[in-house]
């Protein structure tokens, strides 16, 4: 359902719908073959092109560090945090203590405060657990419409 919301939601922020998954690239860390890792260069050259990068918390979000602020959106908007590229970190918080302890600071200290990038944290949902997570699907497309500038 989110992979939905980001498509929908990529053709409001002025995608071509049939560009869409040209545009958009699911990052596992993985080479196609789904074993073997991606080498270093790969990952710094994906995310060093992405204007927004949506995940969990985890090693794979630490790739934001290559977020290139030259890469900002199509956007027109003179304000300067809608040229930064885009960080969503889906995070655990008090309400659900059996992910992570409950943490809800996920990469915020190491990654909140660097200035080129535009860094936001969405919580997990009261009925995740470590087996399974689950993000509010409402609140999420309202993160994008905000982040992407969609009236």
């Amino acid at each position: 359902e989110l992979l939905d919301i980001i498509k929908k939601t990529m053709v409001k922020r002025g995608h071509w719908p049939e560009n869409i998954d040209d545009d958009l690239i699911i990052f596992s860390g993985k080479a196609e073959d789904g074993v073997t890792t991606l080498a270093m260069q790969t990952q710094f050259e994906i995310f060093s092109s992405a204007d927004t990068a949506i995940g969990p918390h985890g090693s794979g979000l630490t790739n934001i560090i290559w977020m290139d602020p030259r890469c900002y959106s199509n956007d027109n908007d003179s304000d300067n945090s809608r040229r930064r590229p885009k960080v969503i970190e889906f995070t655990s918080s008090k309400r659900t203590p059996s992910i992570q302890g409950g943490s809800y600071w996920g990469y915020w200290f190491l990654y909140g405060s660097l200035p080129w990038i535009d860094y936001h944290q969405l919580y997990y949902t009261a009925e995740s657990t470590d087996a399974q997570t689950f993000i509010d699907p409402v609140q999420f497309e309202e993160v994008l419409y905000q982040i992407w500038g969609i009236q």
